[in-house]
């Protein structure tokens, strides 16, 4: 598929020109649905956010924010188009965790209800392993929380890091291995801290 947008109107669109927005935003309004979809599929907001919620936040912070894109070149405009969107992600998945739908319970995602004490339980959990996390170096926990917050492909990860999709995928089955060496399975076949 041959675009319109050029290197050219990327400048154009930094300095505020909105016809070369415009064309951005047709050129581009497909393949950041198609992604917002896939991410609301994977993340299990698909209830709580729309494809629309998400394109449009992408497209306003986009544009909020095009005098600091530093780029010059479509590929880089549309990485950061990308990095926008997967933030936006977050931020809705971040705020779909403090939504409580009764004080004394919480449904998750499979339907389950959850007491208080579970939840707590849970987030200890969840603390303990950001904390094993925490010790890998820097790079390493960018590829794990592209590969699994952001649901990136190794290749994706690749692009945004500058890096070999190759090395990426070494990187991360190492960090792997090294993280499956300090849990356990369960008889439940959950995950356990050993």
């Amino acid at each position: 598929m041959a675009y319109k947008v050029t290197d050219a109107h990327i400048e154009q669109i930094k300095v505020g020109n909105e016809e070369a927005w415009k064309t951005a935003k047709e050129d581009f309004e497909s393949g950041l649905r198609s992604r917002a979809s896939q991410l609301l599929r994977n993340s299990g907001l698909i209830e709580k956010a729309t494809e629309d919620d998400l394109v449009q936040d992408t497209w306003l912070k986009a544009w909020n924010g095009r005098a600091s894109f530093k780029g010059s070149t479509v590929p880089e405009f549309v990485k950061w188009l990308l990095v926008i969107l997967k933030n936006t992600h977050i931020d809705k998945c971040r705020q779909r965790k403090f939504e409580l739908t009764s004080p004394s319970k919480v449904e998750n995602t499979a339907g389950s209800v959850k007491t208080p004490s579970e939840i707590v339980r849970l987030d200890e959990h969840d603390t303990y392993v950001n904390g094993i996390v925490a010790t890998l170096d820097s790079l390493t926990r960018k590829i794990i929380r592209l590969k699994h917050i952001d649901g990136l492909t190794f290749r994706e990860i690749a692009d945004v890091l500058g890096r070999n999709p190759n090395s990426v995928a070494s990187i991360y089955r190492r960090a792997l291995r090294s993280l499956k060496s300090r849990f356990t399975f369960g008889s439940s076949g959950c995950i356990e801290i050993s």
